[in-house]
């Protein structure tokens, strides 16, 4: 039997001149072994897939893998064409039927036995190889023979902070250095956690061009940076007070950058936001202590009976969403539903200052049943003592997640905007039926709107922007509109992503047509309307200056059937046998597979 392991890692480069071989994205599948002579029926040997486009040749990895296995640090190296080849043949245990324990990790190292090994980040990363080297990823998961794949989710063991400087004098800026940081900790090779730094040292930072940075174990420290300009000048940038930086979050100064000046520098003060490595927290070394409150801070503090907050700082939180009495407003790191009926907030205001309000946890129930799975809610709010200005959708929070991700870790995500990339509706929702479930890479989850205009059809594949909850304890992702699905998004070419800008117009004109402008590339509009009398439609092409009409019988107009129809363009008439490619409600797409041309009809 053939098994599978597709190991996916989401990342963000360290830097933008390190090799993928090194830090990439990478999805892919691996293959295991046990020594064993000759594999009988009962043993299985564990395949790997192809990964030429995830890792260059030459990556390497180290693999451990549990009882009945046990295997210890086994390498894999990617080969020139792409495959993961293990130092030795690997094998499930003979005739087994339970699950093992798989730990893997890169970059590898010969020397991790046991149960823990010692990792330190490299002194000196101002090169590209230090840097990578010091990115210490791990992924922690079981399987057994029974499995046909197995996901590996890799995460970052480190921290990493970048430093991004308004140089305001005459010198460029040579080297940047973080003194007394600890550069060792312990690293589990059974949970894959990081723990106990130690061996404090100057460690330099890589030069990325905009900006310097420095990847160093998870530790609470202090931070002290020395800056050395051409001329020899040296400054020292302290901050005020200790911070605890966590393994696999990044760290930034990019919004507030620190200010070099011939002038004697003061100590500055460290002010962050904690966030996913791929999103980025701000570090302010510019000397005010800007302190305020991130949302993911404030929705820790909920519990299953409400309490309220007063006069809490808050720091650019963006209002996403206005659905009645729901309102999403969200940060650089979390996001908070608002349920209440006279709220005054409108979609597109970026609140900065003090707010006050009631906040407890909700999950559907009056009384929360698992607190794991509820989400944090503000019953009220008041902005009347903040800042509020307006800004465009383009800056609007969204990150882009897998299903699989939000399942793993729910609370990071709950009523942020999130995104989930080429997914399959298994079950669509309509007026008549608000719960559907989607599926990504063989995971599932529940989606509902609160809206009956909101349609989506069964068996479609796209890209969904929604708003993950939970209800009951089940978890789900809020729909408020149909246009937060993009269907076709996985890359194939339809004549619906590529008609030209089409319009409706009067059966009785043909000559002179007014038309009305109703569908575009891209767009997912109507494009036609039935005239008076009989089953016919009429379309104009505002691009071409042609017209087409559509005569067809309604009857059996059902996704991936097919329809006979009358197509008569400019006057030339044909019998055509049309494909519907989906049918929402009303609303038909049909196609014309001997030329590639799409109409969508309405059939009201």
């Amino acid at each position: 039997m053939k098994i599978s392991f597709n190991i996916i890692i989401k990342m963000k480069h360290l830097v933008p001149l390190i090799s993928t071989a090194a830090i990439a994205v990478a999805a892919f599948a691996t293959s295991c072994k046990q020594e064993t002579p000759e594999p009988t029926p009962e043993v299985q040997k564990i395949r790997f897939c192809n990964v030429k486009e995830s890792f260059s040749q030459g990556t390497q990895l180290g693999l451990f893998i549990g009882e009945p296995v046990n295997k210890s640090n086994v390498k894999l190296t990617v080969s020139s064409e792409g495959q993961l080849v293990a130092e030795e043949d690997l094998y499930w245990g003979a005739g087994q039927k339970s699950s093992s324990a798989f730990l893997s990790y890169t970059p590898y190292d010969a020397s991790y036995t046991g149960t823990s090994a010692a990792f330190k980040v490299k002194e000196d990363q101002s090169g590209e190889a230090a840097a990578t080297a010091s990115d210490l990823m791990c992924a922690v998961t079981s399987a057994s023979p029974s499995d046909e794949a197995v996901n590996f989710k890799f995460n970052h063991k480190m921290a990493m902070a970048k430093f991004y400087f308004d140089n305001k004098t005459a010198s460029a800026i040579t080297k940047v250095e973080v003194t007394d940081i600890c550069t060792a900790c312990t690293f589990s090779l059974t949970s894959g956690e990081v723990s106990t730094p130690t061996d404090p040292k100057t460690v330099s930072c890589f030069n990325a061009g905009d900006y310097w940075q420095i990847v160093f174990v998870p530790q609470t420290i202090k931070l002290t940076l020395k800056v050395t300009l051409a001329n020899g000048k040296q400054y020292v940038k302290e901050a005020s007070k200790e911070e605890a930086f966590a393994s696999g979050k990044e760290y930034s100064t990019d919004n507030n950058p620190i200010i070099i000046e011939d002038d004697t520098p003061k100590a500055i003060n460290l002010v962050f936001s904690i966030s996913d490595w791929a999103d980025g927290g701000q570090l302010n070394f510019n000397g005010e202590d800007e302190e305020y409150t991130t949302l993911a801070q404030l929705a820790a503090t909920a519990g299953t009976t409400a309490k309220t907050f007063s006069d809490v700082k808050v720091k650019d939180v963006i209002v996403t969403k206005v659905y009645g009495s729901n309102v999403h407003i969200e940060d650089a790191t979390g996001a908070l539903l608002v349920y209440m009926s006279s709220h005054g907030l409108s979609e597109g205001q970026c609140i900065n200052g003090a707010i006050s309000g009631t906040i407890m946890l909700y999950d559907g129930n009056k009384t929360v049943s698992d607190v794991s799975k509820a989400f944090a809610e503000l019953t009220s709010i008041d902005v009347s003592k903040a800042t509020v200005t307006t800004v465009g959708e383009d800056k609007y929070p969204l990150t882009v997640i897998t299903i699989a991700q939000y399942l793993a870790d729910c609370k990071t995500y709950f009523n942020r905007r999130v995104k989930f990339e080429k997914i399959s509706v298994d079950t669509g929702i309509s007026s008549s039926v608000q719960t559907g479930s989607i599926s990504q890479d063989g995971s599932s989850l529940q989606i509902f709107t609160k809206s009956k205009a909101v349609e989506i059809e069964t068996g479609a594949t796209g890209d969904l922007i929604c708003f993950p909850q939970a209800y009951k304890s089940t978890l789900q992702a809020l729909v408020y509109t149909t246009d937060q699905f993009t269907e076709g998004s996985t890359g194939e070419d339809t004549p619906f992503t590529r008609l030209s800008v089409m319009g409706c117009y009067s059966a009785t004109d043909t000559e002179n047509p007014v038309a009305v402008r109703a569908y575009e590339e891209g767009a997912d509009q109507f494009s036609c309307s039935k005239s008076s009398s009989g089953r016919s439609w009429n379309l104009f092409n505002l691009d071409k200056g042609t017209y087409v009409l559509i005569d067809i019988s309604s009857t059996g107009i059902v996704a991936g059937s097919t329809v006979s129809a009358t197509i008569n363009t400019d006057g030339t008439s044909e019998a055509k046998t049309l494909t519907v490619a989906k049918k929402a409600g009303s609303n038909a797409w049909l196609e014309d597979k001997t030329n590639h041309v799409g109409y969508v009809i309405n059939l009201q």
